[in-house]
């Protein structure tokens, strides 16, 4: 009978001790193993710390992430075109559109970057973000939107950008 209550008093001490590891500054700790330093306000840590690279300086990370959103933006931009044969003449006019005013607005903010100009870095970034008139209209059409993981992903990369351009 000892025997049996020893092994519940063990299996109850081993559950306390991991529920208030789990619960630790040690775990928020170790969470961002592997992150860049200049991530951890991302809520899209790894991608954005293989955007930054191995940055050390906050100016490096922020060129980095700008420079790794505006190749993907202009990757998009590159096959949006290639939508023609599955959107109509209105929704491909409405995708063009975006993308190619998420690139003007990613472009100006990698500009303005180099000019320390936070203000315009802070605003473009932001619009770039917030355009998703695309993604909307494709979706109230019924229509199934090919390059929806590729918009998400540019989402994510510009989201990323301003987490770390937002750290000034």
């Amino acid at each position: 009978m000892a025997e049996f209550k020893f092994n519940y008093l063990f299996l109850a001490t081993a559950a306390v001790v991991l529920i208030a590891t789990a619960n630790s500054p040690f775990a928020a700790a170790r969470s961002y193993i592997g992150v860049n330093q200049f991530c951890r306000t991302s809520d899209y840590r790894r991608i954005c710390t293989k955007m930054v690279k191995n940055a050390t300086t906050w100016q490096e990370a922020s060129l980095n992430a700008v420079t790794a959103t505006l190749e993907l933006a202009k990757r998009i931009q590159a096959v949006a075109p290639l939508m023609k044969p599955v959107l109509d003449e209105k929704l491909m006019k409405t995708c063009q559109d975006q993308i190619d005013s998420q690139v003007e607005d990613i472009e100006t903010s990698f500009n303005a970057l180099k000019r320390n100009d936070t203000a315009s870095i802070h605003t473009r970034l932001g619009a770039a973000l917030s355009n998703e008139s695309c993604q909307d209209t494709v979706k109230e059409s019924g229509v199934e939107f090919p390059l929806a993981k590729a918009f998400g992903y540019l989402s994510r990369h510009v989201d990323n950008s301003l987490a770390v351009v937002l750290q000034i």
